[in-house]
Parts: structure tokens; sequence; C-alpha cells
């Protein structure tokens, strides 16, 4: 499965956490020890009591570390919430009016600006994993934000600080994941992939696409552009399979979208001062957040486009 920074890693003999506890001291194990879609997720009065001084939950989280190891990976099935697009839709850019245009095509170029978002991002969003050390937990890496739509698998690489009792604090604003999965493996190895890339593409019809496939030979200039409701084949050229041992396919991809801008957007005032990162644009969105989380949820799932 892939690490934080998607290179592949191979994890064997997955176990159980001993224990795990949320922030409020109860007991979350049964929610992360199946792949059953029983997830985690913050308690609901924790989302209520949050302030902008205090917007953070965690998970804390107790293994046996494997025998001898001066490390371990930490597996996770997870995806997000619908907190960051919440942020991201009603803070960041709803906030903005129809200057969300200038920032996202302008703003987001200058590299003041694109500091200071990452540093926020880093400091205060995503999935921060602390290890105990012997004396406090030492933050040792961080998991940037997966999205709602899919949960995702990742293998993080923790150091054990030789103690028999491996103790990790999973860090996060509250209520901004979804867990269903957590274990360590017993062993684990960086691996070396082969890079294929796609022999053919075909479209819904199963016509051959040659410009398509041209188009996301190699990371250039060159975009297959999409539309929603658009579906299309790619058939990758892997040879038999192996006699002995068996293989692990990771689809890896790099793009961008463009967004859609909100009719509300462009009637809105925008803010004076433009997007400023920092604990009250989180707060705003945890406080939206808690206004139209449920009917949010319903609308999201139930009108997400097709591809078909």
């Amino acid at each position: 499965m892939p690490d934080a920074a998607g290179k592949p890693l191979t994890v064997r003999g997955l176990a159980p956490p001993l224990t795990v506890g949320d922030r409020a001291g109860r007991d979350r194990r049964a929610e992360v020890v199946a792949l059953d879609g029983n997830v985690f997720r913050s308690d609901s009065a924790l989302l209520v009591a949050a302030t902008r001084d205090d917007l953070e939950d965690w998970l804390d989280l107790a293994f046996l570390a494997p025998p001898g190891a001066d490390s371990a990976a930490l597996v996770l099935r997870l995806q997000n919430s619908l907190l960051t697009t919440v942020l991201f839709y009603d803070v960041m850019l709803g906030g903005l009016g129809h200057r969300s245009l200038d920032w996202m095509a302008d703003d987001l170029g200058r590299i003041g600006t694109a500091v200071e978002l990452g540093r926020w991002a880093r400091d205060q969003l995503g999935l921060r994993v602390e290890v105990f050390d012997g004396t406090a937990y030492r933050r040792v890496a961080r998991m940037s934000d997966v999205g709602p739509l899919v949960a995702e698998d990742v293998a993080l690489v923790l150091p054990t600080f030789g103690a028999d009792t491996l103790r990790v604090r999973l860090r996060f604003a509250v209520d901004d994941w979804r867990i269903d999965y957590i274990a360590v493996a017993a062993a684990w190895q960086r691996s070396v992939a082969r890079q294929l890339s796609p022999a053919r593409i075909t479209d819904a019809d199963e016509r051959e696409d040659p410009a398509s496939l041209a188009a996301v030979a190699a990371p250039d200039e060159a975009y297959l552009v999409t539309r929603p409701g658009q579906r299309f084949f790619l058939r990758f050229d892997a040879g038999p399979e192996p006699a002995d041992g068996a293989r692990t396919f990771l689809l890896a991809s790099q793009g961008y979208y463009i967004e859609w801008v909100r009719r509300p957007w462009l009637t809105t005032s925008p803010v004076a001062q433009g997007f400023v990162p920092g604990a009250d644009a989180l707060y705003r969105a945890v406080a939206r957040w808690r206004e139209v989380q449920d009917t949010t949820e319903r609308a999201f799932y139930a009108t997400r486009v097709p591809v078909r």
C-alpha cells in the first residue's frame, strides 16, 4: 500500500491495537479493528463544544511493538468527513464571493500566499501522528487530507523508541476523519515499483482513443480533459502473473481540476481582507459544519455525479 508520500510499502503480519481511546477517554476499539464500515468519528458532544481555541480531537492507540524492531508500520483505512469540504467551499471560496475567481487564478500563484496556506494546512489540517518517546508525545508523521469520496489505505512508518508497547496519538481537527481500520505491521519494507504507462485507452463505447493515450503518456503539458459523467477505460500490459508470490497494482495519476463557481458566490459581498488562514477560518468551518452536517452528508452522497 502507499505511504503518506504515495511511495509503495509492503507490509505483513497486521495486528490490531491493544487499546483505542478517544480524547474523552471512551473505548473506541470496536470501531477500528475490522474492515466492516463501522467507522470512528468524533463524539458529537466534542463537536458541539468546540471553540476557536479548542478545535482538536485525537485517538490514543497502544500496540505491541514488533520485537527487536526500531520502527513499525501503522496501517490505516480512512477518509475525510465533509468538514474540509465545508471549509473549502463555504469559508475559503464562498466568503470571497466573486473574488474567489481572482484568488484561485492569481493569489494562489504567489509564493507568499501559497506558503502561508501550506503552513496552516500542515499545522491544523490533515492527520498528525505522534509517538510517545518515553517522556512525551513527539510528532513523527503527517498525512494530508484524502477527501470524502472513498476510503483509502495507507501505511506510515513510525519509530518505536525501543519500547515494548508502541503508543501512538492521532491528532486532527474535530470530526475531520472517518476511520474504519487501524493495525500495526509485524514487518515492512520499501518496495521498488515497476511503472507501466497505459497501453490502450477506449471510450465508453469501447472505441480506441489514441489522442487520449498520448495525453496521459507522460507528465507534461498535454492533458486529457474530462467532463462530468464521462468515463474511459485504461488497459495496461502487465505481463503474466508470476509463478510464485503475487502482485499489487497501485494506480497513480497526476493532474488537476477546475473548480466550479457557485452562483451565490457571484452575488455575495466578499470579505474585505480576503481569505486569511488560521484558527478563525477553521472555527468558522466547524461552526458551519455543526449546522449543516446531516443535510450536507445526505445531499453529497445522494447527488455524486455517476460515471456512466
